[in-house]
């Protein structure tokens, strides 16, 4: 389908998902798909309309019969036998069974019932519809959103889309929502709402009026408040207050009752950590911080305005990250290398597995069964997770430089590589190669990435972003000057916001809209400087709050924006890994990753093992690890979102199939951590 414009442009509008809706006239002959795709049934005459943006295009199609016509009445035989006439019978074909004024044979032609006086059911019988030259298989011919019949009744030509009578055919006008709440994020910029007025008509129809082609006016009671753009029916945040927009059609009217509120970034509290905080990352209620010789510190910010301490895990080593994933917490703790946290219940975190990494584990990422570690001057160590109390090395990457920080998306591993970015192909995480770099003006202290966009703390250098879609060659595409930007050791991402670490303000977060990553807009400073003067060294950030880890060793909660979901409309989610069908051995790790979406902010996802609730993550991406059961033959994975408006979506379960442990024996050579084989040395 092709849809031309006022401007003599043109545009393929034939797929579903550019907005276009096709009905046919008779399903039982023909069948249309979303996308405009008819397939047959049987023999006969179909209509097909396309409707796109209040225009619609009209095609008739004929289903080809067989040629057998026995009784020369014009009717094929086979069509005969499916309207149950005698196709031995040459007189049925003269008759009207529904008394519409036409014959069957003319019926036939038509493609209209014959048993069916009016086909389309739009109020004219078939044989009026042909007198007066609308089509009996369409409803409304002209397209004009009124049926043949109500245009018959009220005066309208029901052939002419521009001729209609609305002040006839209606009974009344409504507008939803009927009441609405527009929060105006500064942070955010104009906050929209979409308005949509229906007609209903005599007929027991419903016709879509918002637009102001129809003859709807807008009004709003108060302009400063609620206020009007280019797109009929949108309103526009202005100032706090309340407002009532009315539509008026003919000589109907229908409101809509709004308050717009304004929200700035605010602090809202802090706890004194007992140790330098690192960094930090959050799930649902509970924070957990990486507090160097201190250990790991479990906080409960289920009211972010009085953040407890509720558990610590003393760990060998100097905890300078932290990173979750489902029930386990992996933990960057320097010349101790990796630790693996069970934090499933997070009141209690045990401390099920280590691997001492041949550097200084600066930062860690979990991808999968494999943890990803920038191992200071021993550059990148990838360690086999599958079986957290036994980790092992399986790849690394030396002679790098200072690996500061790491992240991982797809086969690609990104490292704060100090004066650089680095990207290294994992697809083999066995021989970890580097295939690029970019060089970078401050000190690249972290990294997180999105697609094929990296944000780096670049210290010095602020906030760059870099676009690597061609891995062998990245390139940076924005900065922020660190007098908007900050001085930054660490950064987070959440939707289209980056969050900064920073040194540079007064105990400041710099907040940053990344909407179009090649122009980083500094949108404000969360503040926090009325507590104390520290210096940010961590950072994480949910769908509404921002956790500040300081060197003085705090944890700073504040409030970037307010959501509110007031429109009931449940998020999409679904399991993006592991694929249906896949296989694991018993007691073997089975890496979950869900993808959930909504039309404000997904509070929480929920990971479901046979049907029951085994961990919640509430930052994207939403990453699960579960063990492969003994004495099963497979698991069925499940997911639910939730929003902030209390709507839920579920995800399509999963079968993945479960082996028995094979008791397999390995033959080979025994190395340190360097790669050097150790000679005499058993394994048991």
């Amino acid at each position: 389908m092709t849809a031309a414009y006022a401007n003599n442009t043109t545009r393929d509008v034939t797929a579903e998902a550019t907005g276009t809706q096709y009905t046919i006239s008779n399903s039982a002959i023909a069948t249309v798909s979303g996308n405009g795709l008819v397939t047959a049934v049987k023999a006969g005459i179909v209509l097909v309309q396309a409707t796109h943006e209040g225009a619609s295009g009209l095609i008739s199609i004929r289903i080809a019969p067989s040629n057998a016509d026995a009784d020369g009445d014009g009717i094929p035989d086979d069509v005969e036998v499916a309207l149950g006439l005698n196709p031995q019978d040459p007189t049925d074909a003269a008759e009207d069974f529904d008394r519409d004024g036409l014959t069957n044979l003319q019926e036939y032609l038509l493609g209209t019932d014959i048993r069916k006086a009016d086909t389309d059911g739009d109020g004219l019988t078939d044989g009026d519809e042909i007198a007066r030259g609308t089509n009996p298989l369409l409803r409304d011919t002209d397209g004009d959103g009124i049926s043949d019949g109500l245009e018959v009744q009220t005066g309208s030509n029901p052939l002419d889309a521009n001729n209609y009578n609305l002040a006839a055919a209606l009974t009344s006008v409504t507008v939803a929502p009927a009441q609405f709440v527009l929060t105006f994020n500064t942070i955010l910029g104009d906050v929209t709402l979409q308005l949509k007025v229906t007609g209903h008509l005599k007929d027991g129809s419903t016709i879509d009026l918002t637009s102001t082609r129809r003859g709807t006016n807008y009004n709003s009671s108060n302009l400063n408040v609620c206020n009007f753009g280019a797109t009929d029916g949108m309103v526009f945040a202005g100032e706090e207050g309340s407002c009532t927009i009315t539509a008026t059609v003919a000589t109907f009217t229908a409101s809509s009752s709004g308050n717009v509120h304004k929200f700035s970034p605010k602090p809202l509290s802090f706890v004194d950590l007992g140790g330098p905080g690192n960094n930090i990352d959050v799930s649902g209620d509970y924070a957990y911080v990486a507090v160097g010789a201190a250990g790991l510190k479990v906080v409960n910010v289920s009211d972010r305005k009085t953040p407890q301490i509720v558990a610590t895990l003393s760990l060998p080593g100097t905890a300078n990250d932290v990173k979750l994933a489902g029930t386990r917490a992996y933990v960057a703790a320097g010349a101790a290398g990796l630790h693996i946290v069970d934090v499933s219940n997070p009141i209690a975190p045990r401390l099920i597995g280590t691997f001492d990494t041949a550097g200084s584990a600066n930062d860690v990422r979990s991808n999968g069964n494999l943890a990803f570690v920038a191992d200071g001057s021993a550059g990148l160590a990838i360690i086999d997770v599958s079986t957290p109390d036994t980790p092992r090395l399986i790849g690394a990457l030396s002679g790098i430089g200072t690996a500061n920080g790491v992240d991982v998306v797809g086969g690609l591993a990104l490292i704060a590589n100090g004066s650089m970015l680095r990207v290294v192909d994992v697809s083999n995480p066995a021989n970890p190669r580097s295939i690029g770099t970019v060089n970078l003006p401050g000190d690249a202290q972290d990294v997180v990435a999105r697609g094929t966009t990296a944000y780096v703390a670049d210290y010095t250098g602020s906030l760059q972003v870099v676009d690597f879609t061609t891995p062998t060659a990245p390139v940076v595409v924005g900065t922020t000057a660190h007098a908007l930007g900050g001085i930054l050791y660490d950064v987070a991402v959440s939707g289209n916001f980056v969050f900064g670490a920073d040194i540079f303000f007064v105990n400041g977060v710099p907040i940053v809209d990344v909407t179009n990553p090649r122009n980083p807009i500094p949108r404000a400073i969360l503040d926090f400087r009325q507590f104390r003067d520290d210096n940010g060294s961590g950072i994480a950030a949910d769908g509404s709050y921002v956790y500040l880890t300081t060197l003085e060793g705090r944890l700073y909660i504040g409030q970037y924006r307010l959501l509110e979901d007031l429109y009931g409309v449940a998020p999409t989610v679904s399991i993006s890994a592991p694929a249906p069908g896949a296989t694991f051995v018993e007691g073997e790790t089975i890496p979950v990753s869900v993808v959930a979406t909504d039309d404000v902010s997904v509070t929480a996802v929920t990971l479901e093992v046979d049907g029951a609730a085994a961990a919640t993550d509430t930052t994207a991406p939403y990453q699960f690890t579960v063990t492969a059961p003994h004495g099963a033959t497979g698991v069925t994975l499940g997911a639910s979102a939730v929003d902030l408006g209390n709507n839920v979506g579920v995800a399509a379960d999963i079968q993945v199939a479960v082996t028995p442990d094979p008791l397999t024996t390995a033959a080979g050579r025994v190395v340190d951590r360097n790669g050097t084989p150790v000679g005499g040395a058993t394994v048991s």
